[in-house]
């Protein structure tokens, strides 16, 4: 492969990626998450999560089901208990609103290498509007298309290109590799609940 005439060596690509998700864990376990000692950085056990994928129930995911639902509570707690308290809240418990807009920064820069890595490593790489249209949980029109098989996080995509050809737009189902598939898993069950509230 060539760019503006020189070549790009797998090598590179495979540098780049491994530093991508270096970044992005060094990113989450030191900006996003609160958790400070011991506990600093742990993995979800994939291999145990149930999730149902003909489940289509409104505002349901994979985190309902497996007792993930509400950990934005214990990442409060965890900042209340960290070093980093005074970043976000004032001596009367109030938001700083500067630490806030600064922290979501940082949230919208993780976003963003979990669509880069989600991009590069899930098999081939997917159109802009397959890719940046991912639901996290089953909405009023729309069902999630993010799933774990197998303890595997699988990004499910639809390519519409075909759809005036064979009625229906084709299923493309693109699996994460095991690091990148737990930073997806931390945003969903962490960071998104949070930024949310």
């Amino acid at each position: 492969m060539y760019f503006m005439g020189k070549p790009i060596l797998m090598e590179d690509l495979r540098t780049m990626v491994a530093k991508m998700t270096a970044d992005a864990e060094d990113l989450l376990w030191g900006q996003l998450m609160f958790k400070e000692g011991n506990d600093e950085r742990f993995v979800i056990p994939l291999a145990g999560i149930e999730d149902d994928l003909t489940q289509t129930r409104r505002g349901q995911s994979f985190i309902h089901r497996n007792g993930l639902a509400g950990k934005e509570v214990e990442m409060l707690e965890d900042l209340i208990a960290s070093s980093r308290k005074t970043d976000l809240l004032d001596q009367t418990g109030e938001w700083k609103w500067a630490g806030i807009r600064k922290y979501l920064k940082l949230v919208k820069r993780f976003e963003e290498f979990l669509l880069l890595l989600a991009h590069i490593t899930g098999g081939q790489p997917s159109r802009g509007e397959e890719i940046t249209g991912l639901r996290l949980i089953n909405g009023i029109n729309r069902d999630r298309n993010i799933f774990i098989i197998d303890g595997e996080v699988v990004l499910v995509t639809q390519y519409h290109k075909s759809l005036a050809h064979f009625d229906s737009p084709k299923v493309i189902p693109r699996f994460l590799p095991g690091r990148i598939g737990q930073l997806f898993v931390m945003y969903i069950i962490y960071i998104r609940p949070l930024t949310d509230r």
